[in-house]
């Protein structure tokens, strides 16, 4: 998911890192940063951006959604709903 970093004005990539455990962003000039899930074995997978520079992102073994925000701090959010069988 691309956007555009209001400060640099940096085309942004956010990724996830379903094995290492992390999220972050690689920028249009090469910068990498990666931010380490505080919920164990949590395994991110989708992630998209909101217009306020942070992005929101699902814990698949964690059973969360999470949220980094700018400058980057991750919180991670409510337990992901269940739906009924």
């Amino acid at each position: 998911m691309l956007r555009v970093d209001s400060v640099t004005g940096c085309r942004v990539a956010r990724i996830t890192e379903y094995a290492a455990n992390k999220v972050g962003s690689i920028t249009s000039d090469g910068a990498v940063a990666e931010y380490a899930i505080p919920t164990p074995n949590s395994s991110p997978t989708a992630i998209v951006s909101a217009s306020d520079d942070s992005a929101w992102f699902t814990e698949s073994f964690g059973n969360k959604i999470g949220k980094i925000t700018a400058p980057a701090a991750v919180v991670a959010a409510s337990p992901a709903l269940s739906l009924p069988p």
